[in-house]
């Protein structure tokens, strides 16, 4: 998991099968390695929540459902989380899904 965003975040990643990967606090452009508590395949889609640990009750920010790549066994997939809601997820560093850019308005 990358922090790739400009501040503090409270990271929660679990599994369909409530495996939990514990992350916690991240700082900006902090990167943290972490395997499941369970030592077993990652079952069905990532839930990525975002919290905003600098706010009272650290109210949730973002949610992402990430599906992890069919090749991803034996190998080390990532998630960054960018600026503006968006996220990457990579296998072994070759990102095989992006987030959208969002439309943002011309200005006159």
């Amino acid at each position: 998991m990358i922090n790739g965003t400009s501040g503090r975040l409270f990271v929660e990643v679990q599994d369909d099968s409530g495996n939990i990967f514990p992350f916690g606090f991240m700082y900006a452009g902090q990167r943290i390695a972490s395997r499941p508590q369970d030592s077993r395949p990652i079952s069905g889609q990532l839930t990525v929540i975002i919290r905003d640990p600098d706010q009272p009750g650290a109210p949730e920010l973002r949610r992402y459902k990430v599906q992890p790549a069919e090749n991803y066994m034996g190998h080390t997939l990532g998630v960054t989380i960018l600026p503006g809601g968006r996220y990457r997820a990579a296998v072994d560093g070759k990102v095989y899904y992006s987030t959208p850019e969002r439309d943002t308005p011309a200005e006159n």
